[in-house]
This record gives structure tokens, C-alpha cells and sequence, in this order.
């Protein structure tokens, strides 16, 4: 295998010493690589990192390139994101990782530092042209074809002599985050008070939920059924009788946040859920002007830069909107992870999470109408929403007609399959082709048939109308990945906890969080 021109940690493990060793070989992956190669009846492997609903969809599109091409694609599901990277750098010394595979920026760091990741940039300077019919419209593979943010994280990983950074993968699976209201109510809420609408910036925020506590506590909606009239019921038999029609809020089970006591605190009303904590923490601090971490483009070393004022005032600002009940976080309501099963059940009517994900907020029975809209923002110069998903990336593996055979493999999948991929899936396109896609399009032209599907169009309609247009001034972010930026991302994740639920019942100050935070990752500074 070849060696990199950058200078990288060694781990001192003997496993990692033996393969930088075996790099002494002089194997230069990128000599005599024949993009003219017949490459029908090679045989190539692929890891995905998907469960099995998502990887039949991948395996679906695969096996289609297979019949076109006549390559033979064994395709194997780890079943995690974590699993898949463990498993190829488990097989990194023995090199039995597959051809081609799906990798987080983080991830990539990994791969480099055990130098079994192939840079593109000369697939893409030599290998641009796609002769399969399939591609007749657009046949050449170019960096430009990708949507610039999805792009960058590719080429933020490994820098050459210049710090001009290296092209190590090409967007496949793209989200990012959106926050998803419950229609039916905001519609309703606006006929008692017109002033009351979904926000779009955190001051926006304060406002709107001051108005909904102010009508849930004075209507004395909570622990009731609210009929169609507005008015309210002690039971739902009893707004049918009065009615004629179910009741339209189920809230008997929704407590007045500031009643709650420690035994009945899951049950508190908050406007706004929040999922994923260490994507709060990191989108907050770059909406308040700060920055999260940087790489050193030479050695590769990651450093945090979030022990600033910007980071003390966005957690001063969320603690206080914790405290006024303006939003909670999936522990408010006793769970783990997401604030689904709050949003379902009434003890919220926002939720910020996952575009990808954002269809687990339909409510049981579509009880009510759901839409999308972007997420909060502190101000029109900081429009910051985070990008998320993997990439695909080809290893230094197999013969040269097997290395072509997972290029062109690569360009389907990322090219001339993603907007069908995208359509089955509710994940975004990569690039514009597959935006334009027929596949893609047609998602917008039918009919949802289910709230899930009305779901799933909202978000992507956010996307399209807000998130990708240039007028509406939105940047999708990742931040530079290196190795050991993922014990970065896990260490900060704590920090919303820790200023809102509180470790055993207290709260931390902003001040103490990060500071314990820089204590804690003081390898990174």
C-alpha cells in the first residue's frame, strides 16, 4: 500500500505497525488503473451500515447496476454505523474489508490512518465518462455534479503538501435536520389567538411558547379532551356527545409544567422536543458565532475550539429557556433518545430531529395533521443546520477491473440511482441530476398516502424551498473530522443534559459544563 503525504499519529499497536509496514512494499494503487477495462464478470463486495428495510433498497438498486454491467456485487449488512466501522478496521491488517463501502467523515479518518482508503481524485480526472446506457443523459462524473456542502466534508479529511484537501469519498445517503410541528394545533391555536404561529428564529421561539402556555393554562386544557368547539371535556365520550365528532386534543394525561413534582415530571407540557443532543450543542454554538473544533492539515490533529463566550451564552440562553418551560429533551419525558412518543402523545407540538427520521413523529391513528418547517436559527447571518449521512468510499482492495467495477458502481449509486433512492427512502438527493431526476420529481407531484408519507414530502419540500436555495441563506455544515473527534462529538453530548435535567436531579451551570468539558478533552487542545 501506498504512503500518504501528511504526517499521521502512528498507534503504537501491533496490528497498525504491521500494516504501515507492509506499506514499505512501494504498492502504488493508482498505477496502471485502465478505466477502458471490460469489467463484466468481476466480482467486487460492498458493507452497507443499514437495517434491513434500508439495505433490501440498496441491495435493490445494486443488483439493477449488477444486470447492466454483469459484475457480481456480494453486498453484506453490518447493521449499524458503528458496527461497519468497526468491522473494516477490524479487517484492516488482514485486508478482507470489502471493495467499496459507506463512511461517516470520521470514519474516513480512520481509514487513512490505517492507509486503506483510495483517494478519487484521479478516478474523477481519468474516470469521468459512464458508458452504460443508463447514464446517456449525463455521462460524465464530475466533483461539480454534488451539492457543494455534501462535497466538502469529502475533501476535509486528508490535505496534501498544499492543505488543498483530497477527495476521499462522494455523497450517498444526505438528511439533515428539520423541525416538525403539529399542524392541526397551530392551526387551531391561531383562531383563538391569530398571533400564534410556528417560529423560525430561537427569539421567535420564546415568544410563541410564552403564547401557548399562556392559552394551554388559561383554556385549562391540561388534563382535559378539547372538542372541536374549543371547549373542554373530562372524558372523549363526553365531546362526542357534545359534538358529534372525537375530541381534537387528547391532553388528560398533559400536566402544567409548572406543577410537575419529581414523580410525575415526564408528564410536563413543553412546546418544543429537541432529539440529539450533541447536534444541539454543536448547531447552537456555530448559530451564536462560535466554532466547534478545527484540524491541523498537516498532522492531522484535531483541536476544540467551543471554550469561548459564543458557547457560554448559547448554553446561558437554553438553560434559561429550559427553565421557562419554552422546550425540553427526550429525559423530560423519560426517554432515551427522541421526543416521538412526546410529540405523539401532546406534551409537545415541535420536535427538531432528523429529516431521515422525521416520519417516526406521525401520531398513532394520524390523530393529527403534521408538517415540516426549517429549524430554528438565532439570527438571518447564522443559518446553520448540520449535514448528516454517509458517503460511499472505495478501499485499496482487489485487480484492477475490480477497481473500476466499484468506481462505476459508486457512480451509479451517488449519481444516476440516488433520486429513486432518495424517493424510496426520505433521504435527500446528493447532486442536482438526481434532484431532476423523473424518479425524485415524482415525489412531489403525487398524493401521500399516509401521515408518514405527508411527512416525508414536508421535509423534503423544506429542503428543496428553504435549505438548498441560495436566496434563503442556509449553510449545511459538517465540521472536519479526525481521529478522535468522535470521542469529541460523545463528550459534548452530555452538555444539554447537564444544564437542563441535571446530573441527579441539580443542574450544572453553563460555566461548569464547559469547563469540565475542556477538562475532559484536554488531548484536544
Amino acid at each position: 500500500m501506498r504512503k500518504r503525504n501528511l504526517f499521521i499519529p502512528i498507534i503504537a499497536v501491533s496490528g497498525a505497525v504491521a500494516m504501515l509496514a507492509s506499506c514499505s512494499s512501494g504498492h502504488d494503487p493508482y498505477a496502471n488503473l485502465d478505466f477502458d477495462v471490460d469489467i463484466s464478470g468481476a466480482s467486487i463486495t460492498m458493507w452497507t451500515p443499514f437495517g434491513a428495510e434500508m439495505h433490501a433498497i440498496v441491495e435493490q438498486y445494486v443488483q439493477q447496476w449488477s444486470e447492466i454491467t454483469g459484475v457480481t456485487v456480494e453486498i453484506e449488512a453490518k447493521s449499524g454505523y458503528d458496527t461497519l466501522k468497526s468491522a473494516v478496521a477490524e479487517s484492516a491488517t488482514s485486508g478482507s474489508y470489502p471493495n467499496i463501502t459507506f463512511a461517516y467523515p470520521d470514519h474516513m479518518a480512520s481509514y487513512v490512518g490505517s492507509d486503506i482508503l483510495l483517494r478519487l481524485d484521479k478516478y474523477f480526472a481519468e474516470g469521468a465518462n459512464t458508458k452504460y446506457d443508463f447514464a446517456s443523459d449525463s455521462p460524465e462524473f464530475k466533483v461539480s455534479d454534488f451539492y457543494t456542502d455534501y462535497m466538502r466534508e469529502n475533501q476535509s479529511v486528508e490535505f496534501d503538501e498544499n492543505g488543498d484537501g483530497y477527495t476521499l469519498g462522494v455523497p450517498f445517503n444526505k438528511s439533515t435536520e428539520v423541525l416538525t410541528y403539529n399542524k392541526t394545533f397551530f392551526d387551531f391555536a391561531a383562531e383563538i389567538d391569530p398571533a400564534i404561529h410556528v417560529p423560525a428564529t430561537w427569539d421567535e421561539l420564546d415568544t410563541m411558547a410564552e403564547k401557548i402556555l399562556n392559552l394551554m393554562e388559561t383554556r385549562d386544557y391540561y388534563k382535559h379532551y378539547v372538542g372541536i368547539d374549543k371547549n373542554i371535556y373530562d372524558t372523549n365520550a363526553a365531546a362526542v356527545a357534545a359534538t358529534g365528532e372525537d375530541a381534537l386534543f387528547d391532553f388528560h394525561s398533559v400536566l402544567d409544567p409548572k406543577k410537575v413534582t419529581s414523580e410525575n415530571s415526564v408528564y410536563g407540557f413543553r412546546p418544543l422536543g429537541r432529539d440529539s443532543l450533541s447536534n444541539f450543542f454543536i448547531t447552537s454554538l456555530r448559530q451564536y458565532g462560535g466554532e466547534y473544533t478545527t484540524v491541523d492539515k498537516a498532522t492531522r490533529e484535531g483541536k476544540i475550539l467551543f471554550n469561548s463566550n459564543e458557547t457560554k451564552t448559547a448554553l446561558i440562553d437554553l438553560q434559561n429557556r429550559y427553565n421557562n418551560h419554552y422546550f425540553g429533551i427526550a429525559g423530560t419525558w423519560g426517554e432515551s433518545k427522541y421526543c416521538s412518543n412526546p410529540f405523539s402523545a401532546m406534551n409537545c407540538v415541535m420536535t427538531i430531529g432528523s429529516s431521515a427520521g422525521a416520519d417516526s413523529n406521525a401520531p398513532k391513528g394520524g390523530k393529527f395533521d403534521v408538517a415540516c418547517a426549517p429549524i430554528l436559527y438565532k439570527d438571518a447571518n447564522h443559518k446553520y443546520v448540520i449535514s448528516q449521512g454517509t458517503n460511499l468510499v472505495l478501499l485499496d482492495k482487489g485487480t484492477n477491473a475490480e477497481r473500476i467495477a466499484s468506481w462505476e458502481l459508486l457512480k451509479y449509486l451517488t449519481k444516476y440511482a440516488n433520486g429513486g433512492f432518495a424517493k424510496d427512502t426520505g433521504y435527500f438527493p446528493a447532486c442536482e441530476y438526481a434532484f431532476n431526476s423523473a424518479a425524485y420529481q415524482s415525489f412531489f407531484s403525487k398524493t401521500p398516502r399516509s401521515t408518514s408519507d405527508k411527512i416525508n414530502l414536508s421535509a423534503a419540500k423544506v429542503n428543496r424551498d428553504e435549505y438548498t436555495n441560495p436566496s434563503s441563506n442556509w449553510t449545511k455544515f459538517v465540521d472536519a473530522a479526525f481521529d478522535g473527534s468522535s470521542t469529541v462529538r460523545t463528550a459534548v453530548e452530555s452538555a444539554i443534559g447537564l444544564i437542563t435535567i441535571g446530573l441527579n436531579g441539580a443542574q450544572q451551570t453553563p460555566e461548569q459544563v464547559l469547563n469540565n468539558l475542556v477538562s475532559e478533552l484536554s488531548d484536544y487542545q
